[in-house]
């Protein structure tokens, strides 16, 4: 207390909402998940998306690849394992990066048919393909003003901060080309989701 807090993340919920939106979206049925490293964060977000994926389609095929034991910044690899899960068949990429998402988003841009789901941020200013189907972001905002609030109240260090749909730390990016009707579903598993149900 009066010291140190941890903050956490609940980026699996997001990541449902992302698996509702590319099982709606997939023609071949088969998804693919990239991940830079195994990674807690990228884990859990990982089993999110297969949840919601497999809550649309029991049957839609995954395809997981991970770039290595620290690719966070491998830009080439990140290129290099995408092409090779759309090459078995995925036309929709989930992928969890850091600096290896921007090879990842290239691989996707490079394939016909495929759109891309990316993490923590917001690439639409640099997708010039128009294949950025959506992102889960996280919003570190309300953290710290819970944070800085807790410090004034002389709480702070006695609870733990988690980034969820609830507070708004974890949401699902909506592009163009996400349609009103699945927009609406998404929505409303959102708000189950913060409900428990």
């Amino acid at each position: 207390p009066d010291i140190s807090a941890n903050a956490g993340t609940a980026s699996q919920e997001g990541a449902y909402l992302a698996g509702v939106l590319a099982a709606n979206t997939t023609e071949t049925g088969t998804l693919g998940i990239v991940i830079s490293a195994d990674d807690t964060n990228w884990n859990k977000q990982a089993g999110g998306f297969v949840a919601g994926a497999r809550s649309v389609d029991p049957e839609v095929e995954i395809r997981l690849a991970q770039i290595g034991q620290a690719g966070y910044a491998d830009t080439a690899g990140g290129k290099r394992v995408t092409e090779a899960v759309i090459a078995d068949g995925a036309d929709v990429v989930f992928g969890m990066g850091d600096g290896s998402s921007f090879g990842m988003l290239q691989a996707v841009e490079g394939a016909d048919g495929v759109s891309f789901i990316d993490v923590i941020g917001d690439k639409t200013s640099i997708d010039d393909q128009g294949v950025l189907l959506s992102s889960v972001l996280w919003s570190f905002d309300g953290l710290y003003e819970d944070a800085i609030a807790d410090i004034g109240e002389g709480t702070f260090g006695e609870q733990g901060y988690e980034l969820d749909l609830e507070n708004g730390g974890i949401s699902l990016l909506r592009t163009d080309l996400i349609d009103d009707q699945t927009w609406e579903e998404i929505e409303g598993i959102k708000q189950d989701i913060i409900a428990g149900d």
